[in-house]
């Protein structure tokens, strides 16, 4: 299982970074213009790769949103969504 290293989560910034289990860290960014999940390099610190993008919040709920917890924030939906891979191939293969 993963953790979460660092979240934002106010009206100015919406992120999360996350450590999964082998050791990749991961970055989730939420903007208005969109939702982008990166790979990170040099211990957290630049992005490296988007694994994943989208410009459709209609997209982004289909693939985040809980129908068991539909109050939850849609940051915490990602995060619930991607904490338990253990790569970042295994969240390119989840968001796919």
């Amino acid at each position: 299982m993963g953790e979460i290293i660092v979240k934002k989560d106010t009206p100015s910034q919406c992120f999360a970074r996350l450590r999964l289990e082998n050791g990749d860290q991961v970055m989730i960014s939420v903007a208005q213009s969109g939702v982008k999940v990166f790979k990170m390099k040099w211990a957290g610190l630049f992005p490296s790769t988007t694994l994943w993008s989208s410009t459709s919040m209609a997209e982004v709920a289909k693939k985040f949103f809980d129908e068991q917890k539909p109050s939850l924030r849609p940051l915490d939906s990602m995060i619930n969504k991607l904490i338990d891979c253990r790569s970042a191939a295994e969240v390119v293969v989840r968001l796919m």
